[in-house]
Parts: structure tokens; C-alpha cells; sequence
């Protein structure tokens, strides 16, 4: 397995279902059922114990064809007092129409479910690399729109947002990769009125050829009323054999 991070794609497919962001840049998968990802962590934490969340996703992913992956997903959440929680599911497709040493070009659709709300939605990345295959430095943005409909029979009850994140990351050594990145989600009714911000520092390492480690702080900037939070999330991405 070429050290190579994807969790962004999680951040990507769960975003009404979770504050967490994975602070990666995304890679298409092996061709055949060839990943395995793995996430828990908590969110909100320094708030009342009814805003913040322990939550846990995982996530299967087949490569279609060289630069095209489909994917499904399963996640879960409860809040810090272990009174509610709630669950979802998504699926989707990824690929990579321009794929160069230096700059990538992504395109993302998905569906996610969870009961009483259904959120589609298309999404894009650019990625620049200082050098082939992250073996150094580079950047990355992405963009997403999201339509949530929330069951009822009033399309005007539906919400549509917008989200952005731009990063960077440095592979330190061989194995060992630092991200820091910065993302807002914000609603399309009100452009400018966001619904979080956060900052985002992960650090990935390789275990062996085939396993990957992730770990993740994030500081869940204030906004309105809502004070500071911070967040914390572990995580695996695994690549099947065969893959």
C-alpha cells in the first residue's frame, strides 16, 4: 500500500451526520473490494454534555476501474450523556478525471441516509503536489453542496448548504504524514452565516504495507453563541487482500 490518505472521503459522505472531518487529501481505491476504514472519536467536548457526541464510522471501498471507486458506509452517534443516539448509512462514487504527478482533479456524488433525513449531494477536489505520489509537501481544496430533505411534505422545510475545505500536508518522513486543515459549512439561504468552523491537525502513519493509522484534534471554533469546542477522532484504513 503506497502511503496514500483518504479519509476525507468520510468527511465528505457524513457531514450531516457528524461535526468530524477527517484532515486528508482522497485517493481512488484498488481495483476490486480493496479498502476497509475504521473511525471513532468524540466531538464537542467542553460543551454541555447534550451537545457533544461520541461517534463511529466505517466504510467499505471497491475500485470500478483505475481512477473510478464506488464505496457504502455506516455510521453511528450518541450524545455525551448516552441518552440519544441515531445511526445512517451512504453510498456513492468517486474518480479522478485528471491525474498528474503534480495536480489531481476529483469528483464525488453521494447519498446518505439516516431516519427521518436523506442528504445528496455532488462534491469536488483539487490537490497540488510538490512531488509524485505525496512524498513531500502540497495542497488541497474541496467543495461540496449538500440537499437535505427531512421527511416532511414541505419542500421549503429541505436545507441546502455549501462546504469548503482547504489544507496541507508534509510527509515528514517515509510513513509519517502531517495535515492541517481548515474547513466551514455554511447554509445557501443565509451565505455568510456559517454552521461551523473547524480547524483540523492529523497525523498518518504507516503500520506495515497494508495498514494505516490516523489520529485527529480538532478545534470547533465558536460560533454565535456556541462556544469553542474541541474534538478528537482515532481511526484505520486497510487495504483487503487482493488489493
Amino acid at each position: 500500500m503506497s502511503f496514500t490518505v483518504r479519509t476525507a472521503l468520510l468527511a465528505l459522505l457524513l457531514t450531516q451526520a457528524t461535526a468530524a472531518r477527517g484532515a486528508d487529501t482522497t485517493e481512488t481505491f484498488d481495483v476490486g473490494v480493496s479498502d476497509y476504514e475504521f473511525f471513532a472519536g468524540s466531538e464537542g467536548i467542553g460543551r454541555a454534555l447534550s451537545e457533544g457526541a461520541f461517534f463511529g464510522e466505517t466504510l467499505l471501498g471497491i475500485g470500478l476501474a483505475p481512477r473510478l471507486s464506488g464505496f457504502v458506509a455506516l455510521d453511528a452517534r450518541g450524545d455525551h450523556q448516552l441518552v440519544e443516539s441515531s445511526g445512517g448509512f451512504a453510498f456513492g462514487m468517486f474518480g479522478t478525471p485528471v491525474d498528474t504527478d503534480h495536480f489531481d482533479w476529483d469528483l464525488f456524488a453521494h447519498v446518505h441516509y439516516q431516519p427521518g433525513a436523506i442528504t445528496v449531494g455532488p462534491a469536488t477536489e483539487f490537490n497540488l503536489d510538490l512531488h509524485p505520489d505525496l512524498a513531500l509537501a502540497g495542497l488541497y481544496l474541496r467543495a461540496q453542496l449538500c440537499a437535505c430533505g427531512n421527511g416532511n411534505a414541505d419542500p421549503a422545510e429541505g436545507k441546502y448548504s455549501a462546504g469548503v475545505e482547504g489544507g496541507a500536508y508534509w510527509t515528514m518522513a517515509r510513513g509519517h504524514q502531517l495535515l492541517l486543515e481548515y474547513g466551514t459549512q455554511t447554509p445557501l439561504a443565509e451565505l455568510g452565516q456559517l454552521e461551523s468552523s473547524m480547524l483540523s491537525l492529523g497525523y498518518n502513519t504507516l503500520v506495515n504495507s497494508r495498514l494505516e493509522l490516523l489520529l485527529e484534534a480538532t478545534l470547533e471554533l465558536p460560533i454565535g453563541d456556541s462556544p469553542a469546542a474541541f474534538g478528537a477522532m482515532a481511526g484505520i484504513i486497510a487495504t483487503l487482500p487482493g488489493g
